[in-house]
């Protein structure tokens, strides 16, 4: 204390208070603060060293990129005159032949003051492996002690949407399984496709080799394999499943008379009514439908002018396809009106299918009916006082015009008064003159190298017993080779590129009974035996016989000859 100060003490007074007076150093205060922001601006600096190891091997990774995220914090930013300011800093560095990567850093008094807890990031990638994101405390990591980085095999997803080939569209629900390889190393993922029919599948990065394999009830299996490359094609992680098809057939029949019902329009209806297919049934009530997946569900709805429409149950396509016959017949009821018509051969009296019939009712045309395999088919919706006409028409007869016209209901109420009579016309179609190299010749003898009056003609020459026959469709043999026909049909020689079918009726209908293509020379085998024909099969021919028809094209017919006599044939040349 500086100085003397006198104190009365009264004798009476119990206390006494003695009050120092302090001195104002303030201004001392002022002075320091400039020193204490230096200080807190004081930098160390430390070497922040990493290594990286293989998770597996425990190998250190050398050539390992690692990248290195730190803070730097100062107190005051003197060129901005910013207080508390933060900055990350970036760097980036590849591991040495130890492993090792070395970084020089410094760090703020301030900061180790104030911001002790503040986290880095690391991370390191190495060819095939790569490390989790580490996030280390800045503060925490020593002076050149190696701070240890774990790198597993690098992953990468890849994705592959699976679709049905035909259509495009996505097909979910897929079983996929990816087989990736690392050397010898094999993993497997499997899973299913999502709705939009993709499939993500986390594989190594560095894999050799990726086989996909997808599968899907009612599809073929697919399966596609090749390098890590191959498939960074987008399109190539396609995986297109095509459909197994099967064919969706059906008869359409009268409910009552169980006879089949022709021209019948049927409605495939798939999956809620997603697609649909139309069809007629033919002359017999038959249809069908081609390639339709078996993984679909089915109905079939028919309609027809005559009958009521008619719904079959739904079906899965699989399912349907292994019903028997008989379940595959829908049966529809006719309606009130309804009328049968039939059409049949003139001559024969047989019953014709598949022709078409033109019905006009009071003169106005209602529609085209054609016959079912009885030869019938329905005209609908008649009433008492209406006047019908037919036109009936088929390939290989003369329209009938007549037998149905303007006749009224009451002149139809028996089924005699109903058939329409077709006449088969029996003359030559598409006919061009015989030509060389385009010509059969058809004959009522024998034909070889030689001629034996009334036995065997010389072949080529026409004479009484046959004759040449052009290219052409034949309805009747009568017709087209009358000469052999008369004499008894023995022999037939076709020329080089020729075709010759003949059938066993008129019209190109019955069995085919010969199709042969020329050079070729047969004869009846009924004469194999006869001493003067006997041998023509091995016999040399006189030219130019042996140049045209060699041994080679020589034969014996199947069956006797003479009994194709009546039927039908084609001359066909290959131009």
């Amino acid at each position: 204390m500086k100085g003397k100060q006198k104190f009365i003490f009264d004798e009476d007074q119990e206390t006494y208070t003695v009050q120092l007076k302090k001195k104002k150093l303030w201004w001392l205060l002022l002075l320091l603060l400039p020193l204490l922001l230096l200080l807190l601006q004081i930098r160390m600096h430390k070497e922040v060293v990493f290594k990286t190891i293989d998770n597996t091997s425990g190998v250190v990774l050398a050539n390992a990129n690692v990248d290195f995220t730190y803070p730097d914090r100062n107190f005051i930013d003197f060129s901005t005159f910013k207080f508390s300011t933060y900055e990350e800093i970036v760097v980036n560095q590849n591991t040495d032949n130890q492993g090792l990567a070395k970084f020089e850093v410094s760090y703020t008094l301030f900061a180790k003051l104030f911001h002790k807890e503040d986290e880095t990031t690391v991370v390191a990638t190495g060819g095939c492996f790569q490390s989790d994101t580490l996030h280390p405390v800045y503060l925490e990591l020593k002076d050149k002690e190696e701070f240890e980085i774990i790198l597993e095999a690098r992953r990468q997803t890849i994705s592959f949407t699976v679709i049905d080939c035909f259509d495009g569209q996505p097909l979910p629900n897929a079983d996929v399984t990816v087989d990736f390889y690392l050397g010898d190393q094999k993993q497997t993922i499997i899973a299913k496709s999502d709705p939009r029919g993709i499939v993500e599948a986390n594989i190594l990065f560095c894999s050799d080799k990726l086989e996909i394999n997808a599968s899907l009830y009612g599809y073929k299996p697919y399966s596609v394999s090749g390098t890590k490359d191959f498939f960074d094609d987008p399109q190539n992680r396609i995986l297109p499943l095509e459909p197994i098809m099967e064919t969706v057939s059906f008869t359409v029949k009268d409910l009552y008379t169980k006879k089949p019902v022709p021209n019948a329009t049927a409605t495939l209806v798939i999956e809620n009514n997603s697609y649909t297919a139309v069809t007629n049934t033919n002359g017999i009530g038959k249809g069908m439908f081609d390639s339709i997946a078996i993984a679909k569900q089915i109905y079939i709805k028919v309609s027809h002018s005559a009958y009521f429409d008619t719904t079959t149950k739904t079906y899965l396509v699989e399912d349907y396809v292994k019903l028997s016959e008989e379940q595959h017949i829908i049966y529809i009821r006719p309606k009130a009106g309804n009328l049968v018509f039939k059409n049949i051969n003139k001559y024969t009296n047989d019953r014709l299918e598949g022709v078409k019939n033109e019905v006009f009712i009071n003169g106005e045309k209602v529609g085209d009916y054609f016959s079912n395999s009885y030869g019938e088919f329905t005209v609908p919706n008649l009433q008492p006082n209406d006047k019908v006409s037919i036109i009936s028409t088929k390939d290989g007869f003369i329209l009938n015009d007549f037998t149905i016209k303007d006749k009224q209901i009451s002149q139809l109420k028996t089924e005699k008064s109903r058939e329409i009579p077709l006449e088969p016309d029996l003359q030559p179609r598409d006919v061009s003159p015989p030509v060389k190299e385009c010509r059969a010749h058809f004959s009522g003898t024998l034909l070889s190298d030689v001629y034996i009056e009334q036995h065997i003609s010389l072949i080529y020459s026409p004479d009484k017993y046959g004759e040449y026959v052009g290219e052409g469709e034949y309805p009747s043999n009568n017709i087209a080779f009358p000469n052999a026909v008369d004499r008894t049909f023995d022999a037939i020689a076709v020329d080089k590129g020729t075709r010759v079918i003949l059938y066993s009726k008129p019209n190109f209908e019955g069995v085919v009974l010969l199709d042969v293509t020329g050079p070729a020379l047969i004869n009846n085998v009924k004469w194999q035996n006869d001493s003067r024909i006997g041998n023509f099969k091995t016999a040399t021919f006189k030219e130019p016989y042996e140049s045209l028809f060699p041994k080679s094209c020589r034969q014996w017919s199947s069956e006797d000859m003479n009994k194709w006599s009546n039927g039908s044939c084609k001359v066909i040349c290959d131009k």
